[in-house]
Parts: structure tokens; sequence; C-alpha cells
């Protein structure tokens, strides 16, 4: 929906088609007067979350679409932003399942001005059930926490957090 600064409605658009469920998080206008909107489109037929992104022009309508994404994952497309290049910066999580549980991940997609992939990364993002296996140094050797001493937690997961108790 575009409203004009007194709310008064210009145009009102749906994207999308009646096999899938899709959802916009953010929506940035662009240097032609379009708008790249980034989100997440669910196919009701297979169960399969994709980031979505879509440009339009002023009026809102579709110049380029692209899914980010594949089989078995639960993609989200949280945030877009423009980068100096032309293209686009794309953060939100990717989660897929392995061994029967679903290991999420924080994802970063960098495109060029078309939506085409230029660099993806993910980066783990710990579960919320894990469980503190043991804590070293940084030298590796086994500890307990003490203060301006910096630790490692390691988890069940194989995640890790490095922390630092400040005393003030």
């Amino acid at each position: 929906i575009k409203t004009d600064s007194s709310g008064g409605l210009i145009w009102d658009i749906t994207h999308g088609n009646i096999y899938d469920d899709s959802e916009g998080s953010c929506i940035k206008q662009t240097n032609d007067g379009g708008y790249i909107i980034v989100g997440i489109r669910e196919n009701n037929i297979d169960q399969n979350k994709m980031i979505w992104v879509i440009k339009t022009n002023s009026n809102g309508n579709i110049q380029w679409e692209k899914d980010f994404g594949g089989l078995n994952h639960e993609n989200v497309g949280s945030y877009i932003e423009k980068t100096s290049d032309g293209g686009y910066v794309i953060t939100g999580s990717k989660g897929f399942y392995h061994q029967g549980k679903s290991e999420p991940k924080l994802i970063v997609i960098k495109t060029d001005g078309n939506g085409n992939i230029t660099s993806t990364f993910n980066i783990p993002i710990p579960l919320s059930n894990r469980k503190l296996e043991k804590i070293i140094d940084v030298l590796g050797r086994e500890t307990k926490p003490q203060t301006n001493i910096p630790f490692i937690e390691i988890y069940d997961d194989g995640s890790t957090e490095k922390k630092l108790i400040i005393e003030k």
C-alpha cells in the first residue's frame, strides 16, 4: 500500500499467489523510485519456506523477484539494505533439519542490483536447549571462570561462547 503524505491511498497491490503464504518484513525505497522488499514465502503444497526478495517499480509492479533457501529449510528474510556498489545485503535466518533437530543459523546474503547472489555467510545460532560441557582458558585447559580472565564455554551442540567477567 502506498499513501500520500495525508494518508490518502495512491495504490494497493498484492503480490504472491493462491499456493503461497507470504509476508514482508522490510521495505526500502530504491534510487529509481521503486521499492525493494524482503520477507518470507511459504509454499502451502510442500511447506518450504524461502527468503523472498521483490524489486518493484514506483507503481509497485514487480520488476524482478528472487527466492533464497532450499528444501527442508525454514528461511526468513528480516532486513534488506542497499549497498554502495548498487546491490543489496539481506539478513535473516536459515533453519534446516539435521539428524532430527532444527539447526538455525543467521544468514547474510549479498546480491548485485538484480538480486543475483554474490556471496553468502551462515553464522550458527546456538540451540536454546544446549548444555554446557566444559569451560576452558585461552590455552585450552579446563578452568573455572575468574574475574578479568578470559574463558571459553563449550556446549554439547558444538557452539562456543567467549566470555570475560569484568570487575567494576
